[in-house]
């Protein structure tokens, strides 16, 4: 018997990482060297600003960034614990403290 799909619950426009400004998550972004931390910095800024998750699949890896929004927004780390704990933080790592993208 095949089980239905998880359908992912992901909030979105002020109500997604309601502590983190569209501007925060821009600079965050902007400072972020291009790889994953830095696609779902977008994918995240894309919510914020009410994208759909399939507009935003779009543009990203969407099984992946679906489930990372879906964590991000709660404080889980479904993919890169320390890009959640960023964005949820408004803060940036130090390059010597990056462990890749």
């Amino acid at each position: 018997m095949h089980s239905k799909p998880r359908t992912l619950k992901v909030k979105h426009g002020d109500d997604f990482l309601p502590d983190i400004s569209i501007s925060q998550l821009s600079e965050m972004q902007r400072n972020e060297p291009p790889g994953k931390s830095r696609d779902k910095l977008k994918a995240a800024k894309l919510r914020k600003r009410g994208w759909t998750l399939d507009r935003i699949a779009d543009i990203v890896e969407y099984a992946e960034y679906r489930a990372w929004l879906a964590a991000a927004d709660v404080g889980g780390g479904a993919t890169s614990a320390g890009t959640t704990a960023r964005v949820r933080a408004g803060i940036h790592a130090s390059p010597a403290t990056r462990s890749g993208s």
